[in-house]
Formats: structure tokens, C-alpha cells, sequence
């Protein structure tokens, strides 16, 4: 189920629903949505018959606080009425970790002076919508088909109303003054309530406890197949047990952070940091057919939908943190190649043509218009056109298969990913007359060229992908020859076809110069060229320019060319890359949260750490200092992932070659300490930083992990190394 983000609960009223992973929905919108599902945590209170409620009262004082640590969120306000007696209120809440089906909210009320009456009012709010639409009004995507509410116990049941899944949601009390809650009809909710005289001064406490199912959800055949049976066995094993309760989900909690924490030396970097990894953590869809869109479970923005994001930003983060969770991102993709070889079929391609924004089904949901960034409403053609997105997906697949060595996953879904899209590529490109190959009418990671042709990090993927194809055939060929025929055999793929891919591999257009300056794409170096204003530190649009003239000048909305150094270090010469980095850092606005962090990985491959470090704090607190101005619409998931691997891979310096690790720190100015842990080959090790010195020990695993540190090779066991 997993049950995540944002779940607001308070005493006025209305509030945001249960983003559940996993659970979408077309229902009235443009394409399936992430489903603001039934929301367990609506709570109002009234006191004399008011609500207690920034509408009704004034407050006097509000604190609200995130235990990073334990996944609490905590919070404290007081309320003054018109005649100035206050009344405060306080809540704690989680959801468990260690059981992903429950959730626990106490509240404290106290009027501080005088007697009153007070009604207590909780629902399941059946009424929930998606809103956060550019061009749409609210959506709901269920229906209501059962609910009731017996004395300290309520459930609400749902259907979406395309995909016809299941959402129960079951809510249960215990007070500090045995009151009784008891239902109450009221809309389109599942609600009950209890009333009583509260004293001056004194305390009232009450236990919610929420229990959410849905009918995807693999353990539900525990329960017999019953969503309601599911809600309501998870209550009866936790009321009355909250201590037990939340001393499990502090204990998984405790468990993560042991395997996850980075420790900084630098208080304010190393809080972020924790913020990152937190936000990550509970995105994670574990033990269920999903993956992680592009604000994690914090907002319906962007429909919830699955986009490259994922592959290259956060995957590496749980690469080498929860590698089995990494397994299940790559395995989401696999299960829906059938929906990538049926995009490819119509547009009459072979092979597996990804969908740039996916959902449940793996269809591409790129909806059809978008509001530009001048306020147009315009067509979309990504879908179409940022064809990127499959070689990205390949180069996850790879990262993967080096970082752990799985050779269950490439026999059963690896290969026949990389092999299918190897097709979809060769199928995609035309052949000159010159005989090099090109890919036409394409869209780049800088989406403010859209229809260009040969964009330069499009044809690199595509290229990278061919020859991956190539070296796996021939390489499991050898190996595993059974294994491979079995694959190939599914596939009615033959080495004819992976020689062509050889042929078209080393012949497709890749424009560069004489002195290595990539072209971003055929005919860019002619546009009008503007350069970004860089007065505010990382470069930004600058304001004497139209959004609307983008597309004729050579500004560029993110990384592109520059995310070529980014995922593939070692495939250019360092003047190679200074000479491009010199060139687009100029002209790149980074007006996409994915950007920064590249340009950090970009500025460290050549030992810049200070203008890395730069980057870096700009992508690191886009969310805690609301960088965008549009936090409110969800977190950067990206951003958060790119800001672990600069942490990890770019100032620590530890990478993933072809056959071992490698170490080659680059602290900025500031940080003298990083110490983490990262799963490799089925390893733990535990890395300690300091300056250019790199203590490394294997703590969980056999050990023996070859490792590179200053051009030789050595090896790590359970016994510390020094290198440095």
C-alpha cells in the first residue's frame, strides 16, 4: 500500500487527502493520476459550538516540527476565542514503518481558562479530489461503496472509478477518559464524534488509530482477499498497543537510518542531507508493483507520474543503500514492456518505445497540453519527441547490474530491456547519404528546443545503448550461451540484427568540433547567443529576456550536453569537458530542479570543488528554502537524489567501474568529514573521509571488494584500510 506524504490532519476542517502508491486512476482527467485517495486523518473540534479553527479564532501561538530521526510529525497551537480564553492544542503522528498498513495519530486538548463544552468530530473524508491541475478542475477519481461508523470504530471503502481498485480505510479511538465516539451522518464521509465538558486546565488525550488497504496490495490474500477485513485486523492488532506500536516503527526507523546516514561535518549541510534521505526513504514503494514520480508521495503534481527522474537521479541513491528496492524500481519498468512495445508498434517502431510519463499500466500519460512558462496553455509532444527517456532507462539498468552483480535480474528482465530498446533505437534512426545515422525531430533534457534533430545527449544514449546491446550479446553469449539463446529466443532476436546495432553504433551523428565543443544540437550554435544572469550566484533567466524567445536563442532550460559528464566521466578527456562546461554553464538557467546537481557531478570530474560546491547548495535546498517558489506543489524528488550523489560520489569520490569500486575524494571548503555506508556486490562498507585520507572496511558481507584509490588497486575485508 504504502501509505506516504502528505497526510494533514488538524481542527478546521478540510484538508489534503492520502496520496497510496501504487493506485491510479484516469477517471475525468487527461491521463491516470496518483489518487488523492480517502483521507483517515480529518479531525474537527468545537468548543461552545465554534470550530476551533484559524476562521473562528485567532491564534496566539503554532509550532509544528519533523523528527527526521523517527518520522514524527509533531505539533503545539494555541487558540484564543473573542473573549481571550485559550485553548490549546496538540498531535503527534506517524505512519509505521514497520507495518506500511498503519498509521497513529494522538491528540491532546486543553482549555487553559475556563470550563467548556466540547465536541470531538472525526471522518473519513470520502469527499477528497485531485486539485493541483495547470489546466483542469478538481478531479475526483472514486466513488464511495460502503461506510459506516460503530462506537470507537469507522471505515470508509472506495473504487476508482477507471482501474476499479479498492481503497478501505479503517479508523479506531481509545481517549484518556474512556469517552465514546458515535456516528454521526454527515456527507459523503465515515464519521462519529463524542462530546463532553472539559475542565479547566486538564488534559484530554485520544489515540486515532488508521489502517489503510487496497485491493493491489500483494499481502491482502492474508485476509482473505477482503480490503474491509484487512482495515479492520490491523486495528484489533493495534488498539490498545501504541507503545508497542510505535516503538516497532521507531526500531525499522533506527535500522534505515543505520544502513542510510551520511554524516557531514557541517551542521547545516548534514541536516539537509538527513531531509533528503527521510524524503527518499518514504517514497520507496516496498513490496508493491510501483516505482517513484517526480515529487515522491508529497503531491499530486505532475499526476504522480513516473518520469526519467527516477532512473537517474534517485535510483542510484537506493543502489547502494537498498539495493532490493533498487531491484523493484528496474523491475516496475520490466513489467510494463509490453505496454513500451505497443507505444513502439504505433508508431512504427520495433522494439520497446518507453513512455515518458508513466503510471499504472505503463502507458505513457504525457498529457496531450501544459501551460508554458508565460502562462500559454500549449501542446505537448514530449511523448513523442524526449526519446531520451529509454536510453536513460538502459543506463540504469547497467549502473545496477555493476553495482550488484545480479545475474538473476539481467537473465530475467535485464537483458530483454536493454535488447528491446537496442531495437526501438535502431528502428528510430535514418541513414544519411553519407551513411552516418541521425536521429530526427527529437527533444533533449533542455526542453526549451523542442523537434531538433541529432541532440547531442539524445544520440550519445542511443549510442551507449546499441553498444550495450552489442557487449551483452557477445558477453552472456559466452557465459551463460543457454541463458542468452532462452532470451533471444523469446524475442526472435538473432546476431544479424546485433550486428546492425554494431554498424549503427559507430556511425550515428555526435556533433563536435575540432576542439571538442559539443554541438547541443544540429544548428544550435547559430541560434541568437544570450547568456544567463549569473549576478545571484547559480545562473538564471535573465530578465530582460521573454520566456517566449527561448526557443530562438541558446539559452537552455537544464543540463544537456552537460549531463553527458555527469553519467559518463569517463568517456571524455578533461578539456573535453572543461571546454563544454566553460561554454553552457553560461548559458544554462537551470529552470528545472534537475540541473544543479549535474553541474555539480560535472565541476567535481575536474576537481573543481568550490564551484561544485555552489551548485550543489542550490540544489540541495531547493525544498527547505523553497529556492523555486513551488515547494508547495510537492518536493524535487530529483534534486534530492542528485544531492545524495554529490555528496557520495562527487566529494567522498566513491564510483562504480566496471569490475571494482573507486575512491578519489574532492572535499570543498567547508567540509572536512563525510562518513557513510554503501552497499556493493553484496558488501557494506563503511567509508570515513577526511580531507584526501579515505578509511574504508567492509561490516556486513564476505568482503574481498577490489577498490581503486590513486591509479592501484587494493582490497577490502573487515580489517580498516588507509588510503590517502
Amino acid at each position: 500500500m504504502g501509505l506516504r506524504g502528505s497526510l494533514e490532519e488538524g481542527c478546521e476542517g478540510s484538508h489534503p487527502g492520502t496520496y497510496i502508491a501504487g493506485v491510479y486512476d484516469k477517471g475525468e482527467a487527461l491521463s491516470s493520476e496518483l489518487v488523492n485517495a480517502p483521507n483517515p486523518l480529518s479531525l474537527k473540534i468545537y468548543v461552545e459550538g465554534k470550530p476551533l479553527s484559524v476562521d473562528s479564532m485567532k491564534v496566539s501561538f503554532h509550532t509544528r516540527s519533523l523528527n527526521l530521526k523517527h518520522a514524527v510529525l509533531s505539533r503545539r497551537t494555541v487558540f484564543a476565542d473573542e473573549e481571550g480564553n485559550r485553548y490549546e492544542y496538540a498531535s503527534r503522528r506517524y505512519v509505521s514503518m514497520a507495518n506500511v498498513h498503519l498509521g497513529v495519530l494522538e491528540v491532546e486538548f486543553a482549555s487553559l481558562d475556563r470550563d467548556c463544552n466540547v465536541t470531538l468530530r472525526k471522518l473519513i473524508d470520502g469527499g477528497t479530489a485531485n486539485t493541483l491541475h495547470p489546466l483542469n478542475q478538481p478531479v475526483k477519481h472514486y466513488r464511495v461503496v460502503d461506510r459506516h461508523a460503530g462506537q470507537n470504530t469507522s471505515y470508509l471503502e472506495a473504487e476508482t472509478f477507471d482501474s476499479r481498485i479498492r481503497i478501505g480505510v479503517a479508523v479506531g479511538v481509545e481517549s484518556s477518559e474512556k469517552l465514546p465516539f458515535n456516528m454521526v451522518e454527515e456527507g459523503d464521509v465515515a464519521a462519529s464524534e463524542c462530546s463532553f465538558l472539559a475542565e479547566k486546565g486538564r488534559r484530554y488525550k485520544f489515540t486515532f488509530y488508521f489502517a489503510v488497504f487496497t485491493s493491489r496490495d500483494p499481502d491482502l490474500k492474508s485476509y482473505g482477499g477482503s480490503v474491509k477485513d484487512a482495515c479492520l485486523a490491523i486495528l484489533r492488532s493495534a488498539i490498545g498497543k501504541q507503545e508497542a506500536a510505535f516503538l516497532s516503527h521507531k526500531k525499522a526507523w533506527e535500522e534505515k537510518w543505520e544502513t542510510c546516514q551520511v554524516e557531514v561535518d557541517d551542521d547545516e549541510v548534514r541536516n539537509a542531507v538527513r531531509f533528503v534521505i527521510y524524503h527518499l526513504l518514504i517514497a520507496a514503494p516496498r513490496g508493491l508493483d510501483a516505482s517513484i514520480g517526480a515529487k515522491a508521495l508529497c503531491s499530486e503534481w505532475y499526476g504522480g507520474h513516473v518520469f526519467w527522474d527516477t532512473e537517474i537521479y534517485m535510483l542510484p541513491f537506493f543502489l547502494h543503500t537498498e539495493p532490493d528496492t533498487a531491484r523493484s524500481l528496474l523491475m516496475y519498468r520490466y513489467r510494463r514492456i509490453g505496454k513500451a512495445r505497443e507505444k513502439a508498434r504505433g508508431h512504427g517502431y520495433d522494439g520497446a518505445f518507453w513512455p515518458w510519463e508513466s503510471a499504472l499500466t505503463g502507458e505513457d500519460e504525457t498529457p496531450r497540453e501544459w501551460v508554458d512558462v508565460d502562462g500559454k496553455v500549449v501542446p505537448v509532444h514530449h511523448a513523442e519527441r524526449e526519446i531520451h527517456i529509454c536510453g536513460d532507462i538502459v543506463y540504469a539498468v547497467w549502473r545496477y547490474y555493476l553495482a550488484t552483480g545480479d545475474l538473476d535480474f539481467m537473465l530475467n528482465a535485464g537483458l530483454e530491456i536493454v535488447f528491446e530498446t537496442a531495437r526501438f533505437w535502431a528502428s528510430r534512426v535514418s541513414r544519411r547519404p553519407d551513411g552516418k545515422y541521425e536521429l530526427k525531430c527529437v527533444t533533449g533534457p533542455d526542453e526549451f528546443h523542442e523537434c531538433v534533430d541529432n541532440n547531442a545527449y539524445t544520440n550519445f544514449l542511443a549510442r551507449f545503448t546499441l553498444k550495450l546491446g552489442c557487449e551483452l550479446y557477445e558477453r552472456f553469449g559466452s557465459d551463460h550461451p543457454e541463458e542468452l539463446g532462452r532470451v533471444a529466443e523469446k524475442i526472435h532476436l538473432q546476431g544479424e540484427e546485433v550486428e546492425r546495432w554494431r554498424e549503427i553504433a559507430e556511425n550515428i551523428v555526435f556533433p563536435m568540433d575540432s576542439n571538442g565543443l559539443i554541438e547541443e544540437f544540429e544548428g544550435y550554435f547559430k541560434l541568437r547567443d544570450l547568456r544567463a544572469d549569473a549576478s545571484k550566484g547559480v545562473p538564471a533567466w535573465p530578465e530582460s529576456v521573454a520566456p517566449s524567445e527561448a526557443r530562438s536563442t541558446q539559452l537552455v532550460k537544464q543540463a544537456d550536453v552537460v549531463m553527458l559528464f555527469h553519467l559518463f566521466p569517463d568517456e571524455f578527456p578533461p578539456e573535453v569537458q572543461r571546454v563544454n562546461l566553460d561554454y553552457y554553464a553560461e548559458r544554462t538557467v537551470h529552470a528545472s530542479s534537475l540541473s544543479p546537481a549535474s553541474y555539480a557531478m560535472a565541476y567535481l570530474n575536474l576537481g573543481m570543488a568550490e564551484e561544485a560546491y555552489r551548485y550543489f547548495r542550490h540544489a540541495l535546498f531547493i525544498d527547505l528554502r523553497n529556492i523555486y517558489g513551488n515547494t508547495f506543489k510537492g518536493v524535487h524528488a530529483a534534486s534530492l537524489g542528485g544531492s545524495w550523489q554529490v555528496v557520495v560520489h562527487g566529494f567522498a569520490g566513491v564510483r562504480v567501474k566496471e569490475g571494482c569500486l573507486s575512491v578519489n575524494p574532492k572535499l570543498p571548503r567547508g567540509i572536512n568529514r563525510i562518513r557513510f555506508k554503501f552497499w556493493y556486490r553484496g558488501s557494506l562498507i563503511e567509508f570515513d573521509v577526511k580531507g584526501r585520507r579515505v578509511e574504508a572496511r567492509v561490516v556486513e558481507g564476505e568482503g574481498g571488494v577490489p577498490i581503486e584509490h590513486g591509479g592501484r588497486r587494493y582490497t577490502l575485508s573487515r580489517k580498516a584500510l588507509v588510503l590517502g
